[in-house]
């Protein structure tokens, strides 16, 4: 499910306006699902980076700079990852965007 469901024309049943909005409940929680999984990929990258970087640890004999280097690389990495999750997901979505959602959706939690 990549694209959201078309929103269908004003003649259709309140049966069909409903299903249509469960139908969009589901995009939201696959797109939900989406970021999750982004998310998760990314960390695990990090995760990995972080290991490999302790294992070197174990092996070394003194040349801790570029440990050091990779330290900071990793750091910045996150860093920026939580930046940019914040920059994207922030609060989750603007309050115009879930109301022009709910507009073309026929329905508003207010009025149930």
């Amino acid at each position: 499910m990549r694209n959201p469901p078309k929103i269908p024309s004003e003649s259709n049943s309140q049966e069909e306006l409903e299903q249509h909005i469960s139908q969009l409940h589901s995009y939201i929680d696959f797109l939900d699902e989406e970021i999750e999984e982004s998310k998760k990929a990314k960390v695990e990258e990090i995760q990995l980076d972080l290991e490999e970087v302790e294992e070197k640890i174990s092996q070394i004999s003194g040349d801790f700079q570029s440990i050091q280097d990779r330290l900071e690389s990793i750091q910045n990495r996150l860093e920026k990852f939580n930046e940019e999750y914040l920059q994207q997901y922030g609060d989750g979505p603007s309050e115009e965007a879930k109301d022009k959602f709910f507009d073309a959706a026929g329905w508003h939690p207010e009025d149930h």
